[in-house]
């Protein structure tokens, strides 16, 4: 999608826009974005696609919980075991989906 609202805020501002503008923005994008594929991998279960929805959350709000707690449990003053469990959670992320390709 073309940056154009970043670009008319920019302006307006005599340059380009702020970090935090930015963030909100590319953070609305990223809430459009989940809860479209959320919707989009429902839509087969019809009928029955708000017990979907409940086990969807339920189980990824229990996958984010336990990911949480072992990054919060390694941390040691320094962003290493941020950047460390970013890099697990996203190869882990792939490995999935080529799973689930098959």
């Amino acid at each position: 999608l073309p940056d154009i609202p970043l670009n008319r805020i920019g302006r307006a501002n005599g340059g380009s826009p702020s970090r935090h503008v930015k963030k909100v923005y590319y953070s609305d994008r990223t809430g459009i974005l989940f809860g479209n594929l959320n919707a989009l991998a429902m839509e087969s279960l019809g009928k029955i696609a708000g017990i979907g929805a409940g086990v969807v959350g339920s189980l990824s709000t229990f996958i984010s919980l336990i990911a949480g707690t072992a990054i919060g449990q390694c941390y040691n003053g320094t962003v290493l075991p941020l950047i460390a469990g970013f890099f697990m959670l996203s190869l882990a992320s792939l490995a999935a989906m080529r799973w689930a390709e098959k």
